[in-house]
């Protein structure tokens, strides 16, 4: 802390032996020794006392940057990161796009399909089932190349 050597010790201590005597250099000694106690623990208070103020601000920071991010808009970020000017979003207005294709899917889901009657006419009658036949038909007559002549005629 003062940087003190051995030999400034040496001559601290000889001139305090002089000065106060050999019988009293054991209480001075221990006097000096209780004061630097102090002191110690003094600079270890105060030590304490800025490291908690500095963990409190970094907490602060800590906690502001936590609640910016939680109030982050991450939509709008990206878009003002990908079109800063909105240009894109003019061009690429889909809004106009997307309500004509709900309307024409309205359009197209009202619409009957072709062959049946509207929805407030009366269903029209079904025509009658054709009658099964118990009887086979002709045989049918042997296919002829074009080639060939027929072999009757000629």
């Amino acid at each position: 802390m003062f940087d003190f050597g051995w030999q400034e010790l040496l001559v601290i201590g000889v001139v305090a032996l002089i000065v106060i005597g050999p019988k009293d250099m054991p209480t001075a000694i221990r006097a000096v020794s209780r004061w630097a106690a102090k002191a110690r623990a003094l600079a270890r208070e105060f030590q304490q006392g800025i490291d908690e103020v500095v963990r409190e601000a970094e907490l602060q920071d800590v906690k502001k940057q936590i609640e910016d991010v939680r109030t982050l808009d991450l939509e709008s970020e990206i878009a003002k990161t990908v079109d800063p000017t909105g240009e894109v979003a003019k061009t690429l207005d889909l809004s106009g796009v997307e309500k004509s294709l709900d309307d024409s899917a309205r359009a197209l889901a009202y619409q009957p399909p072709a062959g049946e009657a509207p929805a407030g006419a009366p269903p029209a009658e079904a025509p009658p089932p054709a009658p099964a036949s118990s009887v086979a038909p002709p045989p049918a007559a042997p296919a002829t190349m074009p080639s060939e002549k027929p072999t009757g005629t000629g």
